[in-house]
């Protein structure tokens, strides 16, 4: 059975939460798309993982689908990338925003550094 209205999958990036992506799930919803914002592992009050290798990210997401469109941020990119290799069928079409494939190792430190300094905004800094 074919679902009635086209469905789209939105993939936050890392340290950002389904709700990041919520001006473009209101704007699909509102075209008629059928929208789905999970939040990735160890996001948005999730538990911690055993493990966060890519392959672990775009396994939960290996029986999902098919997926008229998925749209993935960042670390979202990256696992839309890597879910879509991994299965053809799996989405009809991607628009990947600023998707992470590759940190050169010069890079690693720098970014290393800018997530642990995320990890310290008190959350009076973010309503701030």
């Amino acid at each position: 059975m074919t679902p009635s209205h086209p469905r789209a999958l939105l993939l936050h990036g890392l340290g950002a939460s389904p709700a990041d992506l919520d001006v473009l799930d209101r704007a699909l919803r509102a075209a008629g798309w059928e929208t789905s914002a999970p939040a990735l592992l160890a996001h948005d009050g999730r538990p911690a993982a055993p493990r966060y290798a890519l392959d672990d990210y775009a396994a939960e997401f290996a029986a999902t689908g098919p997926w008229d469109l998925v749209i993935g941020h960042s670390l979202g990119g990256c696992l839309a990338t890597i879910r879509g290799a991994q299965s053809r069928r799996w989405a009809a079409r991607m628009l990947l925003i600023e998707p992470v494939w590759r940190i050169r190792p010069e890079h690693i430190a720098s970014v290393a550094a800018g997530q642990r300094a995320d990890l310290d905004t008190s959350e009076a800094d973010l309503a701030a």
